[in-house]
């Protein structure tokens, strides 16, 4: 699947699921209300140099409203992190990681985002 498709799929996926979930090889958390679009990327985009720098994984790129992280370690886990505006003008990031891998890798993956985005 090309990473065009995937970015769609997520962003459909994202649509349907608004709290956290797991299945179907995709996890979706929200992470909290932002008040700048500029500084979630900021924040998105050192989360996962740090995941990356921490664990491995391939490229990563943005744009102005997501950081994508491809074949992230273990088992190569993608890894998306949406900084969209809502109604209103807070800023309601999440991240979504999917890969074809085992749960078990996805949900290490998705919780070591977290735990980085939250500081821990």
């Amino acid at each position: 699947m090309s990473r065009a498709a995937r970015s769609a799929l997520a962003a459909v996926g994202v649509a349907i699921c608004a709290t956290p979930a797991a299945a179907e090889g995709w996890s979706i958390t929200q992470l909290g209300a932002m008040s700048d679009a500029a500084l979630c990327i900021e924040k998105a985009r050192r989360v996962v140099e740090a995941y990356r720098g921490a664990h491995g994984g391939g490229e990563v790129t943005d744009d102005d409203w997501a950081v994508y992280a491809f074949d992230l370690a273990p088992a190569l886990q993608d890894a998306v992190i949406f900084c969209p505006t809502a109604a209103g003008g807070s800023v309601e990031p999440f991240l979504i990681v999917q890969s074809e891998s085992e749960p078990g890798a996805r949900a290490r993956a998705a919780d070591a985002l977290l735990g980085l985005w939250n500081g821990d």
